[in-house]
């Protein structure tokens, strides 16, 4: 008679420890770092705030320009448009297809 074939001998892998064992072997590990990470992290965060909000500014105060007459650009930058109007958009479409038509 045979004997049965174990695990290791059919080349099947390991089993997966739990997150028990996971937790016990670090735990053990002589490389923590102690507060290393929350550093880091910290630092990565304040970073991408600060990234946001150079892009988030100056996008807003896109959104608010074209919304503007000439004379209130010229006024303040952050203020609110006085009449939300959509004129400036069909002066830059009809400048563009004018330039763009009388190149051959």
């Amino acid at each position: 008679m045979t004997s049965p074939i174990t695990e290791s001998q059919a080349g099947l892998p390991k089993p997966i420890t739990g997150a028990g064992d996971a937790r016990k072997s670090r735990e053990g590990d002589s490389r923590d770092n102690g507060n290393g990470g929350r550093v880091l992290n910290a630092f990565s965060h304040g970073f991408l705030a600060v990234w946001a909000i150079m892009i988030v500014f100056p996008l807003c105060w896109i959104i608010l320009s074209a919304f503007k007459n000439n004379s209130e650009i010229g006024s303040s930058a952050w203020s609110w448009p006085s009449h939300w109007s959509f004129g400036a958009f069909g002066r830059a479409w009809t400048r563009a297809s004018a330039t763009t038509s009388s190149t051959p």
